[in-house]
């Protein structure tokens, strides 16, 4: 499988950077998560169950929280839990994990 990989980082106010936190978590229960950089975008289906890593510092006057979500991708693994949500009534396009104001 061909590696792909979308990075985006900003400074955005803390409701902003809630809304992503959302939008990430609405992506996770739905099994979906798009992430889009300008005309890219990245479609990741994770399964029913993901690793989770959460660390918490704070060093020489900063504050640092990070989540990382992460699972291994069977060989037979399809999007097919994306290409679902997507058809739903209603449900023409989950929030993607983007802002427009994201750095290249």
């Amino acid at each position: 499988m061909e590696k792909q990989k979308i990075s985006l980082s900003t400074r955005l106010l803390c409701a902003d950077a809630a809304g992503v936190v959302e939008a990430l978590a609405e992506g996770l229960k739905e099994r979906c998560l798009k992430v889009q950089k300008g005309d890219e975008t990245l479609v990741l289906s994770p399964p029913e169950a993901v690793d989770v890593d959460v660390e918490a510092k704070v060093r020489d006057g900063r504050g640092k929280f990070m989540i990382e979500v992460s699972w291994r991708i069977p060989d037979d693994e399809t999007v097919a839990a994306c290409d679902e949500v997507a058809n739903l009534p209603g449900r023409d396009h989950l929030p993607p994990l983007a802002a427009p104001t994201w750095k290249r």
